[in-house]
């Protein structure tokens, strides 16, 4: 891999990881387009460490309150959230790595696009109230549970994390910007899990690629992961995810006949 190629790479884990389009999909498209094989998983794992860290900064006045609470009913949502995508892992762990391949890919960008369509028709309301300081705590456990399983249904490549969580949160009636919110507060631990999943897997970051490409990849994921979430966080409240769904059904065609 290089640098340039890094860079490229990271720019679309860092604005597809919390805009609804996969950003796993979009690695495994490119990671195939450019036929990179070798040190692939160590980039994945930098590049999601990058979108971790860039989350965190932009909700850092939210989780410095979960820190502070660290049993209050919101911690307790975020952690139930995460047991379906564990146990899905788990359970379908064969069939999730062979799926890294591209052969699915196709099949998961469809899926997200009929997530965002079915979730823009339940709840057609663009510009809703902005969201209050108390609005996340009113998130149920049986939501965050609902949530939790659409998120764990994205563990696949394709399948938009932040999409179809936040669907999935309009389909049972949130506010725009409360689903948009708890979805990226409930992304941490998973991409903590799936950095920490991939180093027991591999036993270490690897120097295949070298350290000027995983530096570049990293980077490049910070910045545009940092800047992805303020965009999407702006867009949830003010348009419809129907433009994602149109270019979620062009990357599945894409897919189709490229991989």
């Amino acid at each position: 891999m290089t640098i340039w190629e890094a860079i490229i790479l990271g720019i679309i884990q860092g604005l597809t990881e919390f805009l609804p389009v996969s950003s796993s999909g979009h690695l495994v498209f490119f990671q195939n387009v450019f036929q990179i094989s070798e040190g692939a998983l160590s980039f994945d794992i930098v590049v999601h460490f990058a979108t971790l860290l860039a989350v965190v900064m932009v909700l850092f006045q939210e989780i410095k309150k979960l820190f502070k609470k660290p049993f209050s009913k919101l911690t307790l949502n975020i952690i139930i959230s995460a047991i379906p995508a564990a146990v899905i892992a788990f359970v379908f762990e064969g069939f999730l790595k062979s799926s890294f391949g591209g052969s699915y890919l196709g099949w998961g960008f469809m899926i997200s696009a009929v997530f965002l369509l079915v979730g823009d028709m339940i709840n057609p309301k663009h510009n809703q109230k902005l969201l209050s300081n108390n609005e996340l705590d009113s998130i149920s456990t049986k939501q965050a549970l609902i949530m939790g399983v659409f998120q764990g249904i994205a563990v696949f490549p394709g399948i938009s994390r932040s999409g179809s969580t936040i669907s999935a949160g309009l389909i049972i009636g949130q506010n725009r910007q409360t689903a948009a919110k708890f979805s990226f507060l409930m992304s941490i631990p998973i991409i903590l899990g799936a950095v920490i999943f991939d180093i027991i897997d591999i036993g270490a970051v690897s120097s295949d690629i070298g350290l000027g490409a995983l530096t570049a990849g990293f980077l490049s994921a910070l910045i545009c992961g940092f800047l992805s979430v303020k965009i999407m966080l702006k867009i949830v409240s003010r348009h419809g995810f129907w433009g994602f769904s149109v270019y979620l059904v062009l990357m599945s065609l894409l897919s189709f006949f490229l991989i």
